[in-house]
């Protein structure tokens, strides 16, 4: 059984203000929310995506049981 996963980074940007982009590690989903979040109550309109560039592939294979 494979496990494929993207461990790639956050980024966080509002048009127009490059100011306020910022960069989260793969595991910091709360903090990206909650950063998109000041940025919408601030009247801002946040985007968010996550890079291509880091995977994790995990592969474990089973003995098969003969009995």
């Amino acid at each position: 059984m494979a496990h494929i996963a993207n461990r790639s980074r956050f980024r966080v940007t509002v048009k127009n203000k490059p100011d306020l982009t910022l960069y989260f590690s793969f595991n910091k989903v709360a903090e990206v929310e909650t950063y998109m979040r000041d940025l919408r109550a601030q009247g801002y309109k946040p985007m968010v995506v996550q890079f291509d560039e880091s995977w994790l592939v995990g592969i474990r294979e089973q003995a098969l049981l003969r009995t």
